[in-house]
């Protein structure tokens, strides 16, 4: 980080990292709130193996989570246990994490699960706001880790729950799980991936930065030749923008930003304003050129 290089003194991996910041912010842009990279598992791979972990980007309700409890089924010991707080008698307890997904597309929950009695939960896929149900299944777990899957099509890009437990996308189907305090089952290895069928399972793979912002060069052209038109603007009036109150208060704080942008971890939410204010410097200045060359252009003539 820059933080780090600059207290170590490593000046070339603090230029390394403003270089990748500064071909972010010009070289990129996206329409879509949505961020969708190129990794097969779509769950957010730091926590795929915290099923339950409220310290994680997974919700669980009336769960009891411990980490770690037992061997996966690839022989890491990695496994969940999550434990039913409260009873219900048509069942209890949800596991859910959102997820930002592409419309038109089958999409493949698959999950290991067990249980040390014979109980029935729901998986399901569905979409989070405006809720559609994308699909449901019933399942019987067993003492034995079993790898599960549930298949469906996205509507639309929009954020989609998976769930694990008394899902209310279930189409309403009770489950035996949660009906005693005290219920426990054992989960490992969620994925979710493109397709209608599950695969091998892959937490480890990490996303291509170009796989969620893709870097076009006419863009970088045009930030590039906009920032060299904002420097003449600038300048051309520096009696404003260096000497008067106005000017210096607007650049510090425009400065400011853009170097707060740089500083931390880049979105381009962050570098909207500064760079908005750029733009509309150097299209004033190219306007006002142009009138000017237009006036002078008249004179002559």
């Amino acid at each position: 980080g820059i933080q780090n290089g600059l207290a170590e003194g490593k000046f070339s991996e603090v230029s390394c990292v403003l270089a990748e910041r500064l071909y972010f912010y010009l070289g990129t842009y996206e329409t879509q709130t949505y961020k969708f990279t190129s990794v097969k598992n779509k769950l957010n791979s730091k926590f795929a193996e915290n099923i339950g972990d409220l310290e994680s980007q997974w919700w669980a309700a009336d769960f009891e989570w411990r980490g770690d409890v037992a061997l996966s089924p690839y022989g890491e010991k990695t496994v969940d246990q999550l434990t039913i707080k409260k009873s219900a008698p048509g069942g209890n307890g949800d596991i859910v994490q959102w997820i930002p997904l592409r419309g038109g597309k089958p999409h493949t929950f698959s999950v290991w699960l067990w249980s040390p009695v014979a109980k029935t939960v729901n998986l399901s896929i569905a979409r989070h706001y405006n809720p559609v149900s994308v699909a449901s299944k019933q399942i019987t777990l067993s003492p034995e880790p079993t790898r599960y899957s549930v298949t469906g099509i996205t509507p639309s890009d929009a954020l989609y729950d998976v769930d694990i437990g008394l899902s209310t996308f279930a189409a309403g189907i009770p489950t035996t799980f949660g009906t005693e305090v005290g219920d426990t089952l054992y989960a490992w290895g969620a994925q979710l991936e493109v397709g209608d069928q599950m695969t091998g399972y892959d937490a480890k793979e990490v996303a291509r930065p170009d796989s969620v912002r893709v870097w076009r060069p006419a863009l970088v052209v045009l930030n590039v030749s906009m920032l060299m038109f904002v420097l003449i603007a600038i300048i051309r009036a520096r009696t404003f923008w260096f000497q008067r109150r106005a000017g210096i208060c607007i650049l510090v704080i425009i400065f400011a930003a853009a170097a707060e942008s740089l500083a931390i971890i880049p979105e381009q939410r962050f570098a909207t304003g500064w760079m908005i204010f750029f733009w509309l410097i150097a299209t004033t200045f190219i306007f006002m050129q142009a009138k000017e060359s237009t006036k002078k252009h008249r004179i002559h003539s």
